[in-house]
């Protein structure tokens, strides 16, 4: 719990204060005492009483947004459950950065909105795109890409949904090897899973032979919640107020929980099941040829050692 004076109390307090001293990369976005601005804040000792020393954040930058109403905030998640004894990984880099969803002030419903990534260590302004006129409540974002690169990119897309996106997540590995996809959960009550490399590939004009962009066909450019990517099949998942997602002990799967009105619980493989044998697999030879090599063993291993035997008994 932080209070006003973003001194930080927990509970319990000696292992959780531990646990925070350790994580000195941790950031702390809070809006400002000011309105239109929000500052940045790390972990820091205010003084010491006794053995025991108080934490709190100390502000380390401050950003303004002039006449804007800040409408969200949006961070990267992590994998919120442990698989085992290991947690999935999450780019370093990319942990400290925040979405600031905000808007003119002003009377009119339809507002253009305006989406920033800021870097929550250094205070920088690392994306900036204007959205245009519509509703900033309706703005969804999340934060997705390979957690094995340590480069921080962004990547501006514009393509168009057969539905209305109502709550989005990511998946999560085991060791991050895997690429992340998108989880949705749609206005149709169905969740869907949208690949890395779709999303990659959206929006993108490809290059002609002479070197410029050619003109993208409007169908590239149109996601529908078609059979083959909806993770919910004919089961439907109304009101969704979250998506978890988490590792398994393959690499290759993931695990989804939708939460709601209803519940649904499945597995997706972000980059297939490379770690998993297919189905026509002949596991009836492998056992086979594991049966005779060790058969082989046992009935060769008497002749080596009298072989052995013979050896040391000649050489003497």
């Amino acid at each position: 719990m932080i209070d006003s004076l973003h001194n930080i109390h927990t509970y319990p307090k000696a292992a959780s204060q531990q646990k925070l001293e350790s994580a000195s990369h941790m950031t702390f976005i809070f809006p400002s005492t000011k309105p239109s601005q929000v500052a940045g804040y790390r972990l820091s000792e205010s003084g010491r009483s006794g053995s025991s020393s108080q934490l709190s954040a100390r502000q380390t930058w401050s950003m303004s947004f002039g006449d804007e109403f800040i409408h969200e905030f949006i961070k990267p998640k992590v994998s919120p459950i442990a698989a085992g004894n290991d947690t999935a990984t999450s780019n370093s880099s990319n942990r400290n950065l925040v979405g600031i969803v905000s808007s003119a002030q002003g009377s009119t419903e339809l507002v253009n909105c305006v989406v920033r990534v800021v870097d929550g260590t250094k205070g920088t302004l690392v994306y900036r795109a204007e959205l245009g006129s519509g509703r900033c409540e309706d703005v969804r974002g999340i934060f997705i890409g390979d957690t094995a690169n340590p480069e921080v990119q962004i990547q501006q897309r514009t393509f168009a949904v057969g539905f209305q996106p109502q709550y989005l997540a990511t998946t999560f590995t085991k060791y991050g090897i895997a690429l992340q996809d998108l989880i949705v959960a749609t206005d149709k009550d169905q969740i869907i899973s949208l690949p890395n490399r779709l999303l990659h590939t959206l929006g993108a004009a490809p290059q002609s032979a002479q070197g410029s962009s050619a003109a993208i066909p409007p169908s590239a450019n149109v996601v529908q919640d078609e059979p083959r990517i909806t993770i919910s099949q004919i089961w439907q998942v109304s009101d969704v107020q979250g998506i978890l997602s988490t590792s398994s002990q393959l690499e290759s799967t993931s695990l989804v929980f939708a939460y709601g009105r209803d519940l649904f619980a499945t597995t997706v493989e972000p980059s297939a099941t490379f770690d998993l044998l297919s189905k026509d697999f002949g596991r009836s030879q492998l056992l086979a040829t594991l049966a005779v090599l060790v058969a082989a063993v046992l009935m060769t291993k008497p002749l080596a050692q009298n072989r052995e035997q013979q050896r040391q008994w000649f050489s003497s």
